[in-house]
This record gives structure tokens, sequence and C-alpha cells, in this order.
């Protein structure tokens, strides 16, 4: 090798290493772990937090979640029911989340009485486990 090309080899490495530095440096989020319980589908929640309310977890961009909060919001509207809607989208929303001790993997999350629901499902699955309260 010629020994002309040894300090940009070197230069180049270090450059390199620098970036990978400050994208970590950037994100410290990155190196947390997630903590709270990840909701998977069908699972009940223990808290009792959740027993006696229908909460929402979406993200404003999912096209999943754009199908599945009409259909939530309308069954709220027409049953007179108040549900708590978080966009995972949001900072602030999900650091609500969090709160709740919830670490969210998948969207549209959808708690209804404690019971999971993982992605989305028909108006009358939603209004079968809503109103059956």
């Amino acid at each position: 090798m010629n020994k002309k090309y040894i300090p940009l080899i070197w230069l180049s490495v270090i450059i390199a290493v620098a970036i990978v530095i400050f994208v970590i440096a950037s994100n410290p989020q990155w190196l947390q772990p997630k903590s709270g319980i990840i909701p998977r589908d069908g699972m009940s929640l223990e808290d009792p937090y959740f027993s006696d309310k229908v909460v929402i977890i979406y993200s404003s961009g999912c096209s999943v979640c754009k199908v599945v909060v009409p259909i939530l919001r309308d069954i709220e509207q027409e049953n007179n029911l108040t549900f708590y809607y978080y966009d995972a989208s949001i900072e602030s929303q999900l650091a609500q989340i969090t709160d709740l001790n919830l670490a969210i993997e998948k969207v549209p999350t959808v708690i209804i009485y404690g019971k999971v629901y993982v992605g989305g499902r028909t108006k009358g699955e939603y209004e079968t486990a809503i109103l059956k309260k």
C-alpha cells in the first residue's frame, strides 16, 4: 500500500467514528431500554386505571389508525361514551403513555376495559367489546 494514502484512511476512520458518536449522543433514548409493559393482542392489563376505560393509542401517520380512530369516535358519539386518545407521534402524549407504564411497539393499540386489541378491527368487533360491559 502506498504510504501517502495512510493518513487519508485514518482521517476517514476518525470522521466515521465522530459521526457515530454524534448520532448516539444526540439521541440518548436509543441507549435506554424501553420501560413499561408492552401490550400484546389479547393481553389483560391488571392496572385498575384501565378497568373502566377505553384507551386508544395511535399515530397520526399510521394508515390503519386513520381507519380505526374514526370508527372508535363514531362508537363513542353514538353511545354517549368518553374514550381516551393518545397520539404516540406527539412527544407530550408519548410521555403520558409512558406515565401509564406502557411501552407501545405497535399502533393502533386499543385497550377496552383492560383487554388489549392491537391492530385494526371492524366496527362490529369494537362495539361488541365496548358495549358488552
